[in-house]
């Protein structure tokens, strides 16, 4: 097992190649694209839609299959859904539309992965450390679309907590994914890295697919 030290460098040296790959979440079209106010509504409501969808389903994994997770975003999951109603309604989609509302293709294949490591206990601790690492990017992300959506969108506070509950969070979540990687062992490292990666793209991906503007990038 490494250290915390090594943890905390390992983690450093995956946001560098989720960076350094073009991945990182805050940086997409889609994201500064609210930021500033040239998002179309509608998208930035199906974006929500799908975040629910992704939220959802790893909610109900984890709970169906009885384990007890450690990682703070697991944890949150019921907070999130409900603050994500609320934002799904202030964008014109009502409750009972976010609720039924399906998932696309990517969204699906993020789904699909959840579902293959979540359900296989010898995985669960990994799948932990990626969507921690992957969680490192919302307080980024979210900083933006919290600006966006009062500025441009006329969101109140309340609206948005599902992004303000996540500003300023990432040297926690950084911290929670060493604390976690230290539990694995040194040649589960890359593994974590790769799969974190692979994600990633989807979500990337995903943004991709939130309208016609954003799907060339």
């Amino acid at each position: 097992m490494g250290t915390i030290n090594q943890a905390l460098a390992y983690v450093d040296s995956v946001h560098s190649a989720q960076k350094d790959e073009g991945i990182w979440l805050s940086d997409h079209p889609f994201v500064q694209g609210v930021r500033v106010g040239i998002a179309r509504p509608d998208e930035f409501a199906r974006w929500a839609t799908q975040v629910f969808c992704i939220t959802r389903n790893l909610d109900e994994l984890v709970h169906s299959h009885r384990v007890n997770p450690v990682a703070g975003a697991f944890n949150a999951m019921h907070r999130d859904l409900r603050l994500l109603i609320l934002l799904g309604e202030a964008l014109g989609v009502s409750r009972l539309k976010m609720l039924s509302g399906e998932a696309n293709q990517t969204t699906r294949k993020i789904q699909e992965w959840t579902k293959d490591h979540v359900s296989v206990r010898d995985t669960f601790l990994i799948a932990q450390v990626c969507v921690e690492l992957l969680e490192s990017m919302s307080p980024d992300v979210a900083a933006y679309l919290a600006d966006g959506s009062k500025r441009h969108y006329g969101l109140s506070s309340e609206q948005i907590r599902y992004f303000t509950v996540r500003v300023g969070t990432k040297r926690v979540r950084d911290k929670h994914a060493a604390e976690l990687l230290t539990l694995l062992p040194e040649e589960k490292w890359n593994y974590v890295r790769q799969e974190t990666l692979s994600q990633n793209r989807l979500l990337h991906a995903m943004y991709n697919s939130i309208g016609d503007m954003w799907s060339s990038w």
